[in-house]
């Protein structure tokens, strides 16, 4: 994937958001990770961070995530507890043995939940000691972070230095990515941070190219053209392309 080349400078813990769905977020996050884990030849994780669709990300992979971020919530806790009364060996790297699944490709995939009776049990102000310990590990972390705007996806936009909005040219998806940004800065993060990818690009019956760029106020730094059959076909075989 281009995007891969593009990125590979400009941030090592991003995340991809975007507020309608349907738009791409997962397959861009999922070929992203592939691409970059080729380009390094060394591994990059891949957070599946969409509460309201957890798995997806292990499904275009075609892995199987039996554990989760809710699993590690016990080491989590003690890990914060730890922080604000600093105990020997509180800084020591914790085990993320059988909660991040490997892929072919090299991408290490975690998912947030592993079912929906879980989310009681993510904490989100535990998730900075955990993002912390990704960065350590991994040259480059990416976060499939949903079109929510959860305190999880805020945790995770405090430890990144991109943000990827992914948008497609039709109306709807335009407003709501200018929405987003707005949202985004209104948080106090910066907007030179905040990068949008076009998916489906030029798609038939799209809002032109002129049009789209004038309706995103940040800088597009990626155009995927739309093949519907490629990723149709990527999708059902789990196969990132």
């Amino acid at each position: 994937m281009t995007l891969s080349r593009t990125i590979a400078e400009s941030g090592r813990f991003i995340v991809v958001f975007g507020t309608k769905g349907g738009v791409g977020k997962t397959l861009v996050s999922a070929n992203l990770a592939v691409g970059l884990a080729q380009r390094l030849g060394k591994p990059v994780c891949l957070i599946d961070l969409d509460l309201m669709g957890a798995g997806d990300v292990a499904k275009v992979l075609n892995v199987t995530a039996k554990s989760s971020i809710a699993d590690l919530a016990p080491v989590l806790k003690q890990r914060a507890a730890a922080q604000s009364a600093p105990q020997d060996g509180a800084g020591k790297m914790f085990s993320l043995d059988g909660v991040l699944v490997p892929h072919s490709s090299g991408v290490h995939v975690l998912t947030s939940v592993s079912n929906p009776r879980q989310l009681g049990q993510l904490d989100p102000k535990t998730l900075p000691i955990l993002f912390n310990e990704l960065k350590s590990r991994y040259a480059y972390v990416i976060v499939d972070g949903g079109k929510s705007f959860s305190e999880a996806l805020i945790a995770a936009f405090e430890a990144s230095n991109l943000i990827l909005l992914v948008a497609t040219p039709d109306i709807i998806s335009l407003y709501q990515t200018k929405w987003a940004l707005g949202l985004v800065e209104s948080l106090l993060f910066p907007s030179t941070m905040v990068k949008a990818v076009l998916n489906r690009a030029e798609s038939r019956g799209g809002v032109a190219g002129p049009d789209v760029r004038a309706a995103i106020p940040c800088e597009i730094i990626g155009e995927i053209p739309s093949d519907g059959r490629t990723v149709g076909t990527s999708m059902n075989q789990g196969v990132p392309r």
